[in-house]
């Protein structure tokens, strides 16, 4: 299911990257991530290697691939690795771990009165 016209406010997007740690999520999508320091290395889902140029920082929360020049944060993976938009993928994390998001919000209108008002009725 696509959504295309939902917004959700920085406070929540900000309130999301807090909760969901970037490893966990990278791991949960099976990424496997070796430490190494402070930093975690893995080989890069986007491309096929066969030595690890994936790098996640959990301090930055950000990864980077030296192979392919993937990078970002927790959405900017999860639009690149499921193929979806930045909407869907705050969606698709919501739903995988159980977060509940805003749901469509509707405006509310004034409605309008009309000066030319008249009773058509005979």
């Amino acid at each position: 299911m696509t959504y295309r016209r939902k917004r959700f406010s920085k406070t929540f997007i900000w309130k999301l990257m807090s909760i969901l740690p970037l490893e966990t999520v990278i791991q949960g999508e099976s990424v496997e991530l070796l430490p190494k320091g402070s930093e975690l290395i893995g080989l890069c889902p986007f491309h096929q290697e066969r030595t690890a140029s994936f790098l996640v920082v959990p301090k930055k929360q950000i990864f980077r691939c030296f192979g392919c020049g993937a990078g970002g944060n927790i959405f900017n993976f999860i639009k690149k690795y499921q193929g979806i938009n930045f909407i869907n993928a705050v969606v698709y994390l919501c739903k995988k771990y159980d977060i509940p998001y805003p749901k469509n919000r509707q405006r509310k209108r004034k409605k309008r009165r009309s000066s030319n008002t008249f009773d058509a009725s005979p």
